[in-house]
This record gives structure tokens, sequence and C-alpha cells, in this order.
């Protein structure tokens, strides 16, 4: 079943997009980088790239997140969202399901973030 996003959000996002689009071109301008050496390290393409300093169409997360690491401000990223700390029995009874042992994911996760933080892992996850 298909659910139509509110037109508030669109609207939101839309605008979230051109944003970003224009702070990642001025970085880019900053740094004194050609769009080609940007798109091409972050293995993308011209349009995506295009696209996403634009604001239009819906490049990819990973495209938008490549992009961010080649001009040096995916940290900043992954900072400015705020780390929910919930525990798991908070969880547990939010969701209202029994009790149930921790999936292997959740440890797969765990060490991603790890990895991340500590400069080491590659970013396939």
């Amino acid at each position: 079943m298909s659910t139509k996003t509110p037109e508030y959000i669109d609207e939101k996002v839309k605008a979230a997009r051109l944003i970003i689009g224009e702070r990642l071109e001025s970085i880019r301008l900053r740094q004194d980088k050609q769009q080609a050496d940007v798109w091409q390290a972050a293995s993308s393409s011209r349009n995506t790239y295009q696209r996403l300093i634009k604001g239009h169409g819906k490049p990819s997360l990973n495209s938008f997140l490549a992009v961010a690491e080649e001009l040096g401000v995916l940290d900043a990223i992954v900072a400015a969202i705020p780390e929910e700390q919930v525990s798991p029995m908070q969880a547990l009874e939010n969701s209202g399901k029994r009790k149930t042992r921790v999936k292997r994911s959740a440890k797969i996760q765990e060490e991603a973030v790890l990895k991340y933080q500590s400069g080491k892992g590659d970013t396939e996850w």
C-alpha cells in the first residue's frame, strides 16, 4: 500500500535539498575544487552531482554522503544527528512486544559505528 507524504513535508524536504545543495557547492568553491574532481572522487556521475547541488530530483543517500565525505563534511553531518539513548528494555516496553534475544544485526550495526568513529572502517556497510 502506497502512502502519500503530506504536502508540508514535501515542501520542507524540497527546501532542505536546495539549502544543502547550495551549501555543498559553496564548500566546494571555498576549497577551490573542480566539480568533476568531486563527483569522480565520490564515485558519482555528473548528472547526480548536478541534481544534488541544485536540489533537483532525489539523489541517493549514498551519493550525498560520498560527496559530503569528499568535501570533508561527513563527520559534521553525522554529528548533527543526535544519538538517541533508549535502553533496550524501554524500546521493548514502547513496542508492546515480548522480550526476545538481541538480534545479530544490532551487533553488526554497533561494530559499524565503532569502525566509523575510529576511522578504520570502509564505507561499505
